[in-house]
């Protein structure tokens, strides 16, 4: 995570630097333990399920989620997004700098890009 905020943060704040769904249940279980998995390992996500949510884990899903803000407003975490998900397509394709969510996501991308900009995917553990 730390890279993506770095990657995002020579981005300007006109628009959403960032789309992703907070409030979706399995996109918060899929951010937590790729955070987790990010600062103590892939040997460790099994133990991630049995602890209590890690504060440092936290920390940094708070902050990579205030990178999807713009003028006070963030799509990714008031509920936005998961009460409209085509928005998050259309948002991304109208200029955000990086789309976060699971892989089938980029079939819906690509289906609402009329523009056909080139779309590039990188994985997370």
């Amino acid at each position: 995570m730390p890279r993506l905020i770095n990657y995002l943060s020579h981005t300007p704040p006109v628009k959403p630097r960032l789309i992703a769904n907070f409030n979706s249940d399995w996109n918060a279980i899929g951010f937590y333990l790729d955070g987790y998995t990010d600062l103590f390992g892939f040997e460790q996500v099994i133990e991630a399920l049995e602890k209590p949510l890690d504060p440092q884990v936290m920390n940094n899903l708070v902050e990579i989620s205030s990178e999807c803000a713009v003028n006070g407003t963030n799509g990714c975490v008031n509920n936005y997004y998961n009460q409209h998900p085509n928005a998050g397509y259309q948002d991304f394709l109208a200029g955000a700098s990086s789309f976060i969510g699971f892989s089938e996501n980029s079939f819906y991308i690509r289906l609402s890009d009329t523009q056909k900009l080139p779309l590039f995917a990188t994985p997370a553990p």
